[in-house]
């Protein structure tokens, strides 16, 4: 019969890995902001027209043209600070959301179509791109699960111990 230790530590090792993948989830986005974030403020002219371009955008350019960038950029930051990190991950999920929703109108309807991806990620075609921010929104959903699974396997093993 195990005891009480053996079974907690088997826990802690399961609790482990989750915590593990969703850290790893969180790493992904931190990269992937603050790296498209950077790309995008280096080059803003191009940014700017490429957003220009675009005739859901056309009125609020100007704006975009630095909120996006900087939105990025305070996700990726709400991502490495652990008491924000839930949130973080929260908000990667829904603008990966908003940004696949977009790439899709653009797909479907846009007569000009213009990346406002920065670095190697506009080098992608349309679906490929659809593709990736898909199994970007899987992982953040899963890196979710998990830290969500990790919190309540904590909480029911300390309530064990009680």
């Amino acid at each position: 019969m195990k005891t009480l230790q053996q079974k907690s530590g088997s826990i802690f090792n399961r609790v482990s890995v989750r915590e593990g993948i969703a850290d790893a989830a969180a790493y992904v986005f931190i990269f992937l902001f603050l790296y498209t974030a950077s790309s995008k403020l280096m080059d803003l002219d191009t940014f700017r027209t490429a957003l220009g371009n675009s005739v859901l955008l056309e009125g609020i350019t100007p704006l975009l043209a630095y909120a996006i960038p900087l939105l990025e950029i305070g996700v990726a930051a709400m991502l490495i600070i652990p008491r924000t990190r839930q949130v973080g991950m929260r908000l990667s999920c829904m603008l990966m959301i908003v940004f696949t929703v977009y790439l899709l109108y653009m797909v479907l309807f846009a007569r000009v179509k213009t990346c406002h991806c920065g670095g190697v990620v506009s080098k992608l075609s349309w679906e490929e791109h659809i593709w990736f921010n898909l199994a970007l929104i899987a992982l953040g959903f899963t890196g979710l699960r998990m830290k969500k699974f990790q919190l309540t396997n904590f909480l029911t093993l300390k309530s064990k111990k009680s």
